[in-house]
């Protein structure tokens, strides 16, 4: 019985050491792959450059 609580006393300390970095890995790739994909769309809807449409 006791070995089965140091496993869970195991899973509780390493889970969130794990989960932790991995969600905020996702999160960055999420962010990194919306701003490559939605740039692209803005530039290719705006016919080029933003900031040269009234040149």
């Amino acid at each position: 019985m006791e070995l089965y609580a140091s496993q869970k006393a195991f899973a509780t300390v390493v889970g969130p050491l794990i989960e932790v970095p991995v969600m905020i890995s996702l999160v960055n790739v999420a962010l990194w792959t919306r701003k490559k994909l939605f740039l692209f769309r803005e530039h290719n809807a705006t016919g080029g450059a933003a900031g040269l449409q009234g040149a």
